[in-house]
Parts: structure tokens; sequence; C-alpha cells
């Protein structure tokens, strides 16, 4: 069922909000930027503040577990020999249309092939423009259930799947063709996480219809969540940063 609700939205983004800047803090939404960047094969605009020169580079791994990345040799040379004077750099490049940055410093030159690479500090924060209010990451795979209950005196039953999870917020797809307003607050929600069952309540904030196939895709934010469940939410979010991580390394 889950596959079947996935295909049937998968064309749906939700509706985008205005990008504003926003200051990616934590390490697994860093690594889930930084990972999506590698796989984009974004192109990075390198500087040493103050100097405006402008240089290049790449992302060529991702090391969160040792807490470093590794950049690809900066060009032209001029942008590795200040790099070696200076020991650290300003990050900046372009991510499906939005903009990102960040700064990170130089941990050890290496060479190969004639050509170095860099192992730097994974970036203690990132600047992101992002569309949503939380960086989300796909619970794809995980089968995580939904059961909710709607309003106070209809007790609609409300079933599906978690799509995406962030700390703030989740992503559901509900096996039914179900018409809920922004705003609503949904009273009663049972999500079953591997670590563990949590409850909660949720304000609606969009919801979209595949009334052919009967379906619903509903983005929420947590309205009243105990410091229990918080800590589930970001156990979880932590293993699919790790997840992700080791099949970006083929590990």
């Amino acid at each position: 069922m889950f596959n079947v609700l996935n295909k049937a939205f998968r064309s749906e983004p939700p509706p985008p909000s205005p990008a504003q800047p926003h200051s990616v803090q934590e390490r697994g939404p860093v690594t889930a930027l930084l990972v999506q960047v590698y796989k984009a094969h974004v192109l990075f605009n390198v500087r040493f503040p103050p100097e405006e020169m402008r240089f290049t580079s790449a992302l060529l791994g991702i090391y969160d577990e040792h807490g470093f990345i590794v950049l690809d040799e900066i060009t032209p040379k001029a942008g590795h020999k200040r790099l070696l004077e200076k020991k650290q750099v300003h990050v900046a490049g372009r991510l499906d249309g939005v903009d990102f940055h960040f700064g990170t410093r130089l941990i050890d030159v290496r060479e190969k092939g004639g050509s170095a690479f860099y192992k730097m500090e994974l970036p203690k924060h990132i600047i992101y423009q992002q569309r949503r209010q939380d960086f989300r990451i796909t619970t794809l795979g995980c089968n995580i259930t939904f059961h909710s209950l709607r309003g106070n005196s209809s007790r609609q039953i409300l079933k599906g799947y978690v799509h995406d999870v962030s700390r703030n917020g989740l992503g559901v797809l509900l096996d039914d063709d179900v018409a809920l307003e922004p705003g609503e607050i949904l009273p009663s929600c049972v999500i079953t996480l591997p670590q563990g069952e949590i409850v909660c309540s949720l304000e609606v904030l969009f919801c979209s219809n595949n009334r052919p196939r009967g379906l619903s895709r509903v983005g929420c934010r947590f309205k009243q969540i105990d410091n229990d469940a918080r800590r589930k939410i970001q156990l979880l979010i932590n293993e699919l940063e790790r997840d992700k991580a080791r099949r970006l390394h083929g590990n």
C-alpha cells in the first residue's frame, strides 16, 4: 500500500513557500543537505574572505561519523596556494536553483594521480534558502504507520504512512480522499516509529488529493508533543542520515 501511495503522489510536491535564509545547524540535517549536494554534482564557488577572488571546487565525499568532508582540488592553482596559507575557506553553490553557503577549515591535504584533494571539517552550519520551514528527510522504506482521529465530534479515523519527517513536522500519505483544511488540528495522532510509538497532535499545513486513487497527501507540524516523542523523532532522523551516508559510500 505504501508503494501505491508514494507512486500516486511522486509527481505532486507540496506547494512551495517563499525561500527564506535559514541556518541548518544540526549535524543530521547538515549531512542530509551535503548528500544532496554531492549527488547533484554541484560546482562550488570558493573564496577566502575578505578577498573577493573566486575559485572552484567540488565535494568528493562526506564522512559525518568522523566529522569531515573531502573537497576536490581548488582551481586555478592560486586557490590551492591560498588554502594552504589561510587554512579556511568560504564555499557557496546552488542546489535545485536554491543558493547555499558555508565555511570550513582545512584538516589535511592529500594527492592522488597528480591532483590534490582536501580533508576539511564538516560544516557546523549551512545557510540555505529553504522553501520549507524545516529540512525534511524521506522515510521511504521505513513503513512508518500513521493513525489519527479527526475532530472532536465526527471522530473520523485517518490511516496512512509517514512520507517524510523533520524536527518540527512530518508529511503523511493517507489511504483516503480526505479534504483537510490548513490550520485544522488533528488532536490524537499515533505514529509507529522503529524507535517506538509516539502520540501527538498535529496542525495541518496543506492537503492535496488524488481523487482517482482516493488518496491524500498532508503536510503537518507538531502541535502538542512531549519530550520523549521529540527524542524518538530525532533518533529516527539521525538513523536515516546515517543510512544515507552509508549508502553514499557503499558501506
